[in-house]
């Protein structure tokens, strides 16, 4: 049988151990990162680049009817996103976004009209993350993913 000081003193440390726990859970939980994509039309080509935190699996396929190009990026390791939409630019009329149940972020590019899409990733030119660059249009001479960005419209998707 336990004598009253020993569980006195095992009460005692019950505040203490409980906020160590907690303490560690909110130091391994780290922030998750969002997405941010760039648009900019070049010479009769449309360049969309999407900034990653890491690289990440990702998937993409074409639809007809109407034309667009669907993007899914593993989703596991970025912060939530709402669904929206935003404004293209060039060759993408429109820019659409949803969390899917499995797992997956998808966007959907929707294109004026059929075009050549050409989809790559590389490593961020800040050597820190992943940069998905999808071209629509004309897909005839250097991919342009590592020269630095015009001026262009910059959205992210809302926090």
């Amino acid at each position: 049988m336990k004598s009253p000081r020993r569980t006195a003193q095992v009460i005692s440390l019950l505040p203490l151990v409980l906020a160590t726990a907690v303490l560690a859970t909110n130091a391994v939980a780290a922030p998750r990162a969002t997405v941010h994509w760039h648009c900019r039309v070049d010479a009769g080509q449309t360049q969309v680049d999407f900034e990653l935190p890491a690289t990440l699996d990702y998937h993409y396929f074409s639809l007809q009817h109407p034309d667009r190009l669907v993007i899914d990026l593993d989703a596991n390791t970025l912060a939530p996103q709402p669904m929206g939409r935003a404004p293209g630019c060039g060759n993408v009329e429109s820019l659409h976004w949803a969390e899917r149940k499995n797992g997956r972020l998808r966007y959907v590019l929707m294109l004026a009209q059929k075009e050549p899409v050409d989809i790559v990733g590389s490593p961020s030119g800040q050597g820190q993350g992943f940069l998905l660059s999808a071209r629509v249009g004309k897909l005839d001479g250097p991919y342009p993913a590592a020269s630095p960005p015009r001026p262009a419209t910059t959205r992210a998707p809302p926090k």
